[in-house]
């Protein structure tokens, strides 16, 4: 008796909490029902798991389907009763045209369709893929970029605008480049923005990330970034002083940067500044920039020398540089050099050369002077004076732009006096 007694409370037990919430009561099959299946449902962001429960309810709540999922990724066929009208007292579930409430594991999940989760008519076979969460989506891609080297930070794209949810989920954003030279942000308002490490140009891919708590969504875009000359910069030429008896020389190379082109290919220029153009000389070879300073013997003073340097893009840039040129030690006035006393042709310098040497000659009194260049044959290639002068010192230059590398002589004629020195000229 006391089992019995047992055994009625607990079933008088299950009959409230089935009048108390019909969600947990059995199904109550009947003669019509509607066949519900799927080949993609989600559940916490996976396909939905072998052994997860799914069940169907009406809108009254009354529970009248159940599947466990058998496939991952699948159920059906769940069927879905319709309420019996010949039983006034028992609840058995649909009426057609009810929409149906699906569960997983007890949680109220989303229709995705194809077909609509109605209960239609009797013996209808309907796909419906389920999910409890639906992933972010793209509402607008981002256009792809194209930069020069050296823009400044670019903002992209306000993502609230390019992505979202359809469940109202927040998102949280993130961006991956492939190239490190750009490097993408975004800010506490989800703005992207994208900045260029200085000098970069290439190619990159971006790829921007939303995620909610369970998916994410990619969208891509492609950077181009075109690469823009840089022009060469000259630092720190220093000024300089020498004695005008003597030659200086200063490698170029130690004051210049150029990040696109090698030192050996930019073309130097050195312009010597009024009043003093023709008093002093800078002879620069090429390609080993190394620049040459010559004076005339009686020129003494402080001189601006204006250097020019360019590349093969015309990009350039200028530095002036102060040369303080001094009479020689054991000259103490100028007189020495105003008055030779003898006629002299010097050797050409530097020697041998590339392209240009500065000669020195000079004159004890007025005369026609004649100077010529002539080749290893003889044979006259240039004429670099042809005129009369007074006595003095002088300086001249030759530019052997189109002689071929070689042996050189320089002859000088004035009144009586002749002289002839070899040069060399290498290529």
């Amino acid at each position: 008796m006391k089992r019995c007694h047992i055994l009625g409370q607990l079933f008088i037990a299950f009959f409230l909490i089935i009048a108390i919430n019909p969600a947990n009561a059995q199904v109550n099959p009947s003669d019509e029902w509607v066949n519900f299946y799927s080949s993609n449902t989600l559940f916490q962001g996976a396909p939905v798991a072998i052994g997860t429960v799914i069940d169907a309810y009406d809108p009254d709540g009354t529970h009248c389907g159940t599947y466990t999922v058998a496939t991952e990724g699948e159920y059906g066929f769940l069927i879905v009763y319709r309420d019996d009208g010949l039983t006034q007292d028992v609840d058995e579930g649909a009426m057609p045209g009810d929409t149906i409430t699906f569960k997983i594991n007890s949680i109220t999940v989303k229709t995705l369709g194809p077909d609509p989760g109605v209960w239609t008519e009797k013996g209808a076979i309907l796909e419906v893929d389920l999910a409890d969460n639906l992933p972010p989506t793209i509402e607008n891609r981002i256009d792809d970029v194209v930069m020069n080297e050296d823009d400044p930070d670019m903002v992209i794209a306000e993502l609230d605008k390019i992505f979202s949810d359809p469940d109202n989920d927040p998102l949280i954003f993130s961006s991956q480049s492939n190239a490190s030279g750009i490097h993408p942000a975004i800010d506490e308002g989800n703005q992207l923005t994208i900045s260029l490490v200085p000098d970069w140009s290439g190619e990159a891919v971006l790829v921007i990330t939303a995620q909610d708590q369970w998916f994410t969504v990619n969208d891509t875009l492609f950077i181009q970034v075109s690469a823009v000359n840089d022009p060469p910069v000259i630092h720190d030429l220093p000024d300089t002083s020498f004695s005008s008896d003597t030659t200086m020389t200063i490698d170029l190379n130690k004051y210049v940067e150029d990040i696109d082109h090698p030192k050996s290919s930019l073309n130097w220029r050195a312009d010597v500044q009024p009043p003093y153009e023709n008093s002093l000389f800078v002879a620069i070879d090429n390609p080993t920039n190394i620049a040459t300073f010559i004076t005339s013997y009686i020129f003494s003073a402080q001189v601006e020398v204006m250097f020019t340097v360019t590349d093969d893009s015309s990009g350039s840039d200028q530095e002036t540089m102060a040369v303080h040129v001094n009479f020689p030690v054991h000259v103490r006035d100028s007189n020495y050099f105003e008055n030779p006393k003898t006629y002299y042709l010097s050797q050409n310098y530097p020697n041998p050369f590339n392209s240009t040497t500065m000669i020195h000659y000079q004159l004890p009194e007025p005369a026609h002077v004649i100077i010529k260049i002539m080749n290893s044959l003889g044979k006259e290639v240039a004429t670099l004076v042809n005129r009369s002068q007074n006595s003095g010192v002088y300086t001249i230059q030759w530019q052997a732009n189109n002689q071929a590398s070689g042996i050189y002589f320089i002859s000088i004629e004035a009144g009586s006096f002749s002289q002839i020195r070899k040069m060399v000229l290498l290529r």
